[in-house]
């Protein structure tokens, strides 16, 4: 049941994220001369559905990232109960067919702040440090969305 209430909330959040984000990725845009884009409503509700689905995407992303490592961690025998997977190197636990990918999620995060980082300081106000913050978990998200295919196939069954 919290399984299923919990990112419908997260899809509220996201997209009142992305509405509370549209000024300033309007500034931003009206800012650059490279983007001569007119902003009328209907680009301005694009907008807002792209920025919202990018936080909301993230947002339940990371709450399929932290379940499981919730259950694994602080609930007796979850581990015991989980389907064992074949792979490349043999029939393997639930538990320990996850951790590889927790660890590359890992790696691609600490990658992302590591050159993302500077961006955060020179931010003015504590929103648009958020938003900040945001937009490098997003990237995050993006990039293992991006390179997680290839870890798998390495991984998968025949």
């Amino acid at each position: 049941m919290v399984t299923q209430i919990i990112p419908l909330w997260m899809l509220v959040i996201g997209f009142w994220l992305g509405w509370k984000f549209l000024p300033i990725l309007n500034g931003w845009l009206q800012q650059h001369p490279n983007f001569n884009i007119p902003i009328s409503p209907g680009i301005k509700f694009i907008l807002w559905l792209t920025v919202g689905s990018l936080f909301t995407s993230t947002l339940i992303g990371f709450f399929q990232l932290l379940y499981p490592l919730a259950m694994m961690l602080f609930v007796q025998g979850w581990c015991n109960n989980q389907s064992h997977y074949m792979t490349i190197l043999g029939n393997i636990p639930g538990c320990l067919y996850l951790l590889p990918s927790y660890m590359f999620y890992l790696i691609i995060f600490m990658l992302v702040f590591w050159f993302g980082f500077p961006v955060i300081p020179d931010e003015k106000t504590k929103a648009n440090k958020f938003y900040a913050v945001f937009i490098l978990l997003t990237a995050t998200k993006v990039f293992f969305q991006v390179i997680y295919p290839v870890f798998f196939l390495l991984f998968n069954p025949f």
